[in-house]
């Protein structure tokens, strides 16, 4: 399962975040075939102006679920008064984190991949990038989003040569700028979910999904914009968001979808994650799970089709 943008501060109400968590890991268990949940993915900003103290109050709550979860780096989660390096140990600690930083010089904090093993035999790949960071504009006080490097794409290549030509999975924080390009220039099969925000991309062209075509990839996802959850099929490979995951910091309602609590019509809330069953043939299908913030925990489930 994906969570994206919880956002997690020191003003947030963290008892109601907690709750709203745990309703929406046990929907997604209840969802799931096997009604259980291999991985959770918290795929950038899990913290916004954050202190140790909130750190520790989210990576307990996801301790509890006694479910592996890996971490991506996304550009609120360098903005707390915490040291990084007291946030990685933090993950290190956390008997179900699988998170990690390899000792190398590929940019970035943490780039890894996650091999999905069936009695030992690779079945699929997920790999972690991170797109956290800025980039001097050449305007003063001004900065670009960074975006996904060339080593970290040659890095992706010695890793995929390694496991094996196994369908592949990618997640990052940020949209690469050819996500944007394919959609204002509708280059692309068709669009699932939603659209109601600007799509916030790097200024640098990273070539990262012109590569990924190549290593059999079968979606690469990101978050970062609260108020879009759209997918694009690029020519049989899924590209787009995930969803917002929790209220802080703000999310969308639609403009479309509606559901009955009380007897009354309610617009729903663009809140909840994203759940990935995975396939022996190499698929895997995608389910949008909006749980609403409405008081009953009210959950609207739409699938990728």
């Amino acid at each position: 399962m994906q969570l994206n943008d919880l956002e997690w501060s020191s003003f947030t109400d963290i008892a109601h975040q907690k709750d709203y968590l745990t309703h929406l890991i046990s929907s997604a268990k209840a969802t799931s075939n096997s009604q259980i949940l291999d991985l959770i993915l918290l795929n950038g900003n899990s913290f916004s102006l954050a202190d140790k103290t909130v750190v520790k109050n989210l990576l307990d709550c996801l301790e509890a679920f006694a479910v592996p979860f890996a971490f991506v780096w996304g550009n609120d989660d360098l903005q707390g008064s915490y040291r990084l390096a007291d946030l990685e140990t933090a993950l290190k600690n956390c008997p179900h984190a699988v998170y990690a930083n390899p000792m190398d010089s590929v940019t970035g904090n943490s780039n890894y991949e996650i091999t999905l093993r069936d009695n030992g035999t690779a079945r699929y790949a997920l790999y972690a990038f991170d797109s956290s960071g800025y980039d001097l504009s050449g305007v003063p006080l001004r900065y670009d989003n960074a975006y996904i490097r060339a080593d970290q794409v040659a890095w992706l290549e010695r890793q995929a040569s390694y496991v094996g030509p196994v369908p592949s999975l990618g997640f990052l924080s940020l949209a690469p700028l050819e996500f944007s390009n394919a959609y204002e220039g509708r280059n692309y099969n068709k669009m699932v979910f939603e659209k109601n925000g600007a799509i916030t991309t790097p200024s640098g062209n990273s070539t990262l999904l012109s590569r990924i075509t190549r290593l059999n990839f079968k979606g690469l996802f990101f978050g970062q914009d609260h108020a879009n959850d759209f997918v694009l099929d690029l020519q049989g490979l899924r590209v787009g968001y995930g969803v917002k995951s929790g209220s802080e910091k703000g999310f969308a309602t639609s403009p479309t979808q509606s559901y009955l609590l009380g007897g009354e019509s309610k617009s729903v809330q663009i809140l909840g994650g994203s759940l990935y069953t995975l396939s022996a043939s190499g698929d895997f299908s995608l389910d949008h799970l909006y749980l609403q913030d409405d008081g009953a925990y009210t959950l609207v489930k739409e699938r990728y089709q």
